[in-house]
């Protein structure tokens, strides 16, 4: 007759060795789970930086394109703090101005007589809102530079957005 052993069961040694297998691996989902953690409130002041900056900058170029001219005399072009009017015509003839300038960290706008409104969300701060004049035989352009920073708590994130704009109401031929 032939004799089987009956007692089934794990050793010490592998015991050990699947011990340490679920430490590597809770060790590393604590790991990932750290650098996660980390990694989206970066995320979420990068992501807001971009979208508010990018909407202002939107509105910005939509506005500079449908105008037909700066308005010099109203504008302060290449400081810090630019000011920026712009004049145009609506489809029925018209007149308006439209002026940008930066008021306690936020971009602003004016349409004609109304109040300003801050293109920018309260999140970011705007530090430098700077625009110059480009002027060729044919059209008229600006350069616009936007200085941002966002911060949430313990992190801070700036960024410089720049854009060129041709205020095709200012064309030649």
């Amino acid at each position: 007759m032939t004799k089987f052993n009956l007692q089934r069961g794990v050793t010490l040694v592998e015991m050990l060795i699947v011990s340490a297998f679920v430490i590597v691996i809770l060790l590393l989902i604590v790991v990932l789970s750290t650098a996660l953690y980390k990694a989206v409130p970066h995320y979420q002041v990068t992501r807001e930086l971009a979208r508010d900056s990018g909407n202002a900058l939107n509105r910005l170029g939509y506005e500079v394109r449908g105008a037909s001219a700066i308005v010099l005399g109203s504008s302060t072009l290449g400081a810090t703090s630019s000011v920026l009017m712009l004049s145009g015509h609506l489809a029925d003839d018209t007149a308006y101005t439209t002026t940008f300038k930066l008021d306690h960290g936020q971009l602003m706008i004016a349409r004609d007589n109304a109040p300003f409104q801050a293109l920018t969300s309260s999140q970011i701060t705007v530090n430098s809102f700077m625009v110059y004049r480009l002027v060729t035989l044919h059209s008229e352009a600006v350069y616009v530079t936007l200085d941002v920073v966002a911060s949430t708590t313990g992190l801070t994130l700036g960024r410089t957005f720049e854009n060129t704009i041709i205020l095709r109401g200012s064309y030649v031929e």
